[in-house]
């Protein structure tokens, strides 16, 4: 969509190719999303679509697409449509809800997305900043976006990432064109505070719920926000807007590293099955699920690839257990004990009689 804001604006076409290669390496990932997503293309260049369907456009997107649809189709028949697309697209779309949210999910999820940035969306409420055609259009973009996957009772968080850079351009653009944004880039600044904060409560609020993650505690760390803040104030006033802006931009990417680093452990123990699966993978014959949570049993299948049977359809010796609030387990039903040592530290409540 980038790539195609010159068609948008001067209807330069050099750049419909790359876009169509793009596309085609979308509709791989997502099949019909991406076609779906690009519609505020085809709308802003309705008067001009010919150059949407020229063979110089429409090749690049069926060679990059097609081959695996069809080698797909031809090894697995009608089964294959109607997986790929009755049921995980348009029954996903209208059916019924395995993530049901809000019809409002998407607004706090796309500016929590938008961290540590998030404030500067107060900047794209200026109307003289879409006369622009290219900047219409990115909007567009982004509204779309949130009002089509808010549509589906079906909702993940992971559905807005398509829309960052449409929302990060607009920002980006309105941020160089403000007067006086140093207000809303000390907020930035003091949102760096999401990334320790983060560190702490992040594997616990995946696992089982913010409500449920413990209040995070005070560290020295949480007075590198407010420097960052004065020296990026201080830049700007100086009119080196760029340097503040990249001075924040090094501040976040510094908490991104922390953040995996510090958190990424955890997470993977807390909000992944592959340790579990680790455990499982020697001795997979012998084991089945009695009970796990819908995010860690999905976690397991994609790890397993092919899903463990449920125990109370094929049992086994090995169980796969959950306590309420607890991490999985495995559980040997003929000695009736822990597995494997590892589950001595993830669930310790079992061994404390």
């Amino acid at each position: 969509m980038l790539l195609a804001l010159p068609w948008i604006a001067k209807v330069e076409t050099r750049g419909l190719p790359a876009a169509a290669v793009l596309i085609g390496l979308g509709v791989l990932a997502k099949s019909g999303v991406p076609l779906v997503l690009m519609l505020p293309l085809a709308w802003w260049g309705r008067r001009r679509i010919g150059d949407l369907l020229r063979p110089r456009v429409v090749l690049p997107f069926l060679v990059v697409a097609l081959p695996w649809y069809v080698a797909c189709y031809w090894r697995n028949g009608m089964p294959f449509l109607r997986e790929l697309f009755v049921k995980q697209q348009f029954q996903r779309l209208t059916g019924v809800a395995d993530h049901q949210q809000h019809f409002w999910y998407y607004l706090p999820v796309l500016l929590g997305l938008l961290l540590p940035w998030t404030p500067l969306a107060l900047l794209l409420v200026r109307r003289t900043l879409y006369r622009d055609p290219r900047r219409a259009f990115l909007l567009a973009l982004v509204v779309w976006g949130v009002v089509f996957f808010s549509i589906s009772p079906n909702k993940l968080a992971g559905y807005m990432l398509p829309l960052l850079p449409a929302a990060a351009a607009l920002m980006g653009v309105a941020l160089a064109e403000a007067e006086n944004p140093r207000p809303l880039l000390a907020c930035c600044a003091a949102l760096l505070l999401a990334f320790p904060i983060a560190a702490q409560v992040l594997p616990y609020a995946v696992e089982s719920g913010i409500t449920h993650a413990p209040w995070p505690k005070l560290s020295a760390v949480w007075t590198l926000p407010l420097a960052f803040g004065v020296l990026a104030w201080s830049l700007d006033a100086r009119s080196r807007r760029l340097a503040a802006v990249f001075t924040l931009a090094a501040a976040a990417g510094a908490g991104t590293i922390a953040l995996k680093w510090q958190a990424g452990r955890e997470l993977d123990r807390r909000a992944s099955a592959r340790q579990l699966w680790r455990q499982i993978s020697p001795r997979a014959a012998e084991v089945c699920v009695a009970n796990l949570t819908p995010g860690v049993q999905y976690s397991l299948n994609y790890y397993s690839v092919t899903p463990l049977p449920a125990c109370h359809a094929q049992p086994r010796r090995i169980e796969v257990r959950q306590n309420a609030g607890g991490l999985p387990y495995l559980w040997d039903s003929l000695s009736s004990g822990m597995v494997d040592p590892l589950a001595v530290r993830i669930v310790p409540s079992l061994f404390r009689d």
